[in-house]
């Protein structure tokens, strides 16, 4: 008898991803309000507040992929030293379009936990 692999689909492409973002809160509140856009695979900076030293252009996100297992997307957060650090992203879609970032191993860290809007 064989058994196939059991194959979990994505809930959400990768395209409903794309545009505008602002983080409206964080474990490091300094780069709140901060706006990045996504385009295919990557999220660059496209505005900054005064409080943080994160800069205009700079990519935020990369790698972004649309899993069905621990989140609805992974990817790599770049913090302010441009580590890339793997990273989880859960979309809810109720009223207004929220991202619930989430570092596995660095919650507590500054920007391990980041809630990002869609914005037009």
């Amino acid at each position: 008898m064989l058994f196939g692999a059991c194959q979990v689909t994505p809930e959400y492409p990768l395209d409903i991803l794309q545009g505008k973002w602002r983080r409206i809160g964080s474990t490091d509140p300094s780069a709140d309000s901060m706006e990045i856009y996504i385009q295919n695979d990557s999220g660059v900076i496209s505005y900054v507040p005064t409080t943080t030293t994160f800069t205009v252009g700079t990519v935020k996100w990369d790698n972004i992929t649309s899993i069905a297992v621990n989140a609805n997307f992974e990817m790599l957060d770049y913090s302010i030293d441009e580590q890339g650090i793997k990273t989880y992203l859960d979309l809810y879609i109720n009223g207004d379009t929220t991202l619930e970032l989430e570092n596995q191993n660095y919650r507590n860290a500054p920007g391990g936990i980041q809630t990002w809007v869609k914005i037009p």
